[in-house]
Formats: structure tokens, sequence, C-alpha cells
């Protein structure tokens, strides 16, 4: 075998050898984009207009993986802050401390249009006709309301007089309302019907038909400090999906049908006071006007 033979087989085996070992330094233009979430009726969306703002911002290539860890509220925030495991998610707008001290970089572009601010209740089916009946915020003021540990929600029920629990991870609150350790859990009104469906008491709890709350809620991506180029490029993607009208497009092929069930059945809606009072409008809008009875959702 000749010396040029074998000088090119040791160059195909380095090669090969730093491939397998350092596989990401072989594409350092590569955009890694490590994504945590899973709330039914929501992830689906959020990672849609994730990749559509991608590639609207630029044509660098980039990598999508889906991280369905359950972290918890506090714990997330704080692996998206670091980077490592994952650098993005979708969340409602809270100005916490890993945002003022420059650890999370909010993508001030909201997704859904105000719609994560319709919330929907959850109750065990014996008292369904308790909370049909309800139609103002006094009425909500004498249940307990159950929430996931860490979740701006609780803020705003208790600036509104409403007692909270909030002891628990996501996961587990439907089978503690259904051991009455709370009267009822409020969801997003996208996430609540599936959320219930998808677990294991479906038989024993209920969406209660025709009530709402609404309170000024914007969802929006939080990107590590860590991942800047990142930040950058969903926050052009979004300005461009805004701007082209794209971004309408996949919300109305997403949420259209259920916002036109909104306005069918729903007849009372409970308004809620946001403690955060220049974040309504500031932020955020609302898909409808939102009016007590019944909503008129114009």
């Amino acid at each position: 075998m000749g010396k040029n033979n074998i000088r090119w087989i040791a160059r195909q085996g380095l090669y090969l050898t730093f491939a397998l070992f350092f596989p990401y330094q072989a594409f350092p233009d590569t955009l890694e984009v490590r994504y945590w979430g899973g709330t039914p009726g929501r992830v689906e969306y959020e990672l849609e207009v994730l990749r559509e703002a991608l590639d609207a911002a630029s044509d660098a290539p980039y990598t999508v993986q889906h991280n369905v860890q359950s972290y918890g509220s506090d714990r997330g925030r704080q692996e998206i802050a670091l980077g490592d495991r994952v650098n993005v998610y979708a969340s409602a707008y809270q100005h916490d401390a890993l945002v003022t001290t420059g650890q999370l970089i909010p993508v001030e572009r909201p997704l859904l249009k105000g719609l994560l601010g319709y919330r929907s209740l959850i109750v065990r089916k014996q008292d369904l006709a308790k909370f049909a009946a309800m139609t103002r915020l006094s009425d909500l003021q004498q249940v307990v309301v159950g929430q996931g540990s860490g979740w701006f929600d609780a803020q705003v029920y208790r600036h509104n007089g409403i007692e909270v629990d909030e002891s628990a991870r996501f996961r587990l609150l439907l089978g503690m309302l259904s051991h009455k350790r709370f009267d009822t859990v409020i969801l997003g009104v996208m996430e609540a019907a599936p959320t219930l469906a998808g677990s294991q008491y479906a038989d024993e709890l209920s969406v209660v038909p025709g009530l709402g709350v609404y309170y000024p809620h914007p969802l929006i991506y939080y990107v590590s400090a860590n991942a800047p180029q990142l930040a950058e490029r969903l926050q052009r993607g979004m300005d461009l999906l805004q701007a082209n009208g794209k971004l309408d497009m996949l919300f109305a092929q997403h949420y259209g049908d259920l916002i036109e069930t909104m306005r069918a059945s729903w007849q009372h809606l409970i308004i809620l006071e946001h403690p955060n009072t220049p974040l309504e409008g500031a932020l955020d809008a609302p898909v409808f006007k939102p009016y007590i009875r019944p909503p008129s959702f114009q």
C-alpha cells in the first residue's frame, strides 16, 4: 500500500473519531434549541410558532429537542436560565428575579392574543350545580382554588380575595381535587378539557359549562441568557410573523373552533383584576371584550 493511501486512511480515521466524540463541534453554526413544555392544548401550538419564527428570521440551520420532564414551575425556570438541559419555553408573563437579574430573556411578543387569560373551572361532578350557579366574584371567593406551585396565577387570585392552595405540581392537581384538597382547579380554556381527558379522573371531574374566569395573562417565550442568539432570532421571527399575518393564521388554525364554542356556550364571565395593572393592555390585548352577562366576545 502506498504512502498516500496510508495517509488518506489515517485522515479518514481521524475524521471519524472526531465526529464520534465531538458531534456538535462538527457543525458549530447549528443553533441548538432545547424546548421545555408539555401542557395539553398548548404545546403543539407553541412548538409550531417557535419553528415558524425561527424559519422566518433566518435560513441558518437549527435543531429542536423537546423535553417534557416535570420540573415544576420554579425549577423549570431555573433550568431554562442555566440553559444546559433546556433553554427556551413558553409561560405566562412574570417579571421575577430571574428576569430582573438577566438570567432569563423574555421575548415580549404574545403568542395567544390574550386567550390564556380566559380560564375554565374543573370541579368534582357532584359540585357542578353549585359552580354553574356562580355569576360574580363574591361567589368565587367562597371556594378554594388549586393551582400549581410557583404559578403566577396564585397572585392574581389572592389579589382578588380568593383562597388558593398552590402546594402541588401540575400533574398532581386533578388527583388532589378528586380527594377534596380544594374545590376547583382553574386552567386556561384551551388546557382544561384536554388535561382532564388525558387524566384518570375524567369520570369523577368535569369542566363547568357556561362559566369562565378572565384576567390579563399573556403567554410569551423565555430564553436562557446563555443562548442570546436564540433569543435574538426568536424575537426577530415573532416580529415577522406578527407583521405578515402568519401568527394570526396559526392562531386561527389551532383555536378558531374553540373560540366559536366559547361564543356559543359561555353565559357568565367573572373578571378578575390583575395585581400589576400596567400589564393590562401594555403587553397583550384580549381576544374578546369580556362582558359579564352574556360575554359578547366582539
